[in-house]
């Protein structure tokens, strides 16, 4: 299929396989994988039943755990806890969904959280051993303990607006940080103290400003923007937000996720925008590189950084993979 090669235009050629049996043609059945400390990854299922086990090694699947039935959209993110076990936060699941990759087990852990749709979507691993998912449409943050499998609301009532927050991530100072996708401010959270603080300036009330961000070696955090105009530059030492660089432009789904490579910039593959970003931390300011990759939508999502220090990009209606060589 090759390689698309972003700021060179190189061509590359890959290789791809389709492995491990066939799920059938349902839609939305994963979406994230984790690795885990066995070298197999793990997808938590969507609309799928059971839990999805890659092996790299011998390149099959298998799936694994008690059967979750065909509810629609139970789970989307999973984080690698420090015993070895991983954890999904509930979308319109009613609790938190433990993986034991050694038994090949799945565990229903924690309070019942209801209900409601669209409750979390990603949680990240904190200094503390627990795991934090920021509220989407939930009202408060979910704490994880993996060790006594119990499940906590921490901090303040963030309301009932939808779409608040998706990703989060953590900073040196042991706290983590969510930009706000219909929230109208960063929100910070404490592990220690289980508190929860709105920092930084009032971006406004407009939907799907900011999806990911992502630590850069200066200390703070970086949002490329989906439907706000510029990127979000977060100090946590300050408490305080920065929106640096190019106008990108009031088009809707521009980017979704970063990485941060090698050179200490980072970059994010286009959703719907043409090129992609690239966030200079040191100076403030923000690049469009490569080649014009036109007007489709849905392009790209993530990307990754791998050993040769360029980062790829999985196509998600593209055709090919996006190289992005710094």
């Amino acid at each position: 299929m090759g390689i698309i090669a972003a700021s060179r235009l190189r061509a590359a050629v890959g290789r791809v396989n389709l492995i491990g049996q066939d799920l059938g043609s349902g839609s939305n059945k994963y979406q994230i994988l984790a690795l885990a400390n066995n070298g197999k990854l793990y997808a938590a299922p969507i609309d799928a039943s059971q839990v999805l086990e890659i092996d790299p090694v011998n390149q099959t699947t298998t799936l694994i755990g008690q059967d979750l039935v065909n509810d629609n959209y139970k789970y989307i993110g999973l984080a690698l806890a420090n015993n070895g076990k991983l954890y999904a936060a509930p979308l319109y699941a009613s609790q938190v969904l433990e993986i034991d990759p050694v038994n090949q087990t799945t565990t229903l852990i924690g309070q019942d959280l209801g209900t409601t749709n669209y409750k979390y979507i990603n949680l990240a691993l904190a200094n503390n051993g627990k795991l934090y998912a920021a509220p989407y449409s939930a009202s408060q943050v979910l704490e994880i303990d993996p060790v006594n499998q119990t499940t906590t609301l921490i901090g303040q009532d963030l309301g009932s607006v939808y779409s608040k927050y998706q990703n989060l991530a953590l900073a040196n100072n042991g706290k983590l940080y969510a930009a706000p996708r219909d929230a109208s401010q960063v929100l910070e959270i404490d592990p220690v103290n289980q508190t929860t603080t709105l920092i930084g300036q009032d971006l406004g009330s407009g939907s799907n400003k900011y999806q990911s961000l992502a630590l850069a070696n200066n200390g703070k955090l970086y949002a490329p923007p989906r439907d706000a105009s510029q990127v979000l530059e977060i100090d946590p030492v300050n408490q305080t937000t920065t929106l640096i660089g190019q106008d990108l432009g009031s088009g809707s789904n521009k980017y979704a996720n970063l990485a941060l490579a090698n050179n200490g910039k980072l970059y994010a593959a286009p959703r719907d925008a043409s090129q992609v970003l690239e966030i200079d931390p040191v100076n403030q300011t923000t690049t469009l590189i490569g080649q014009d990759l036109g007007s489709q939508i849905y392009k790209y999502l993530s990307l990754a950084l791998a050993n040769n220090g360029k980062l790829y990009a999985a196509p998600l209606n593209a055709s090919q993979v996006l190289e992005i060589d710094p």
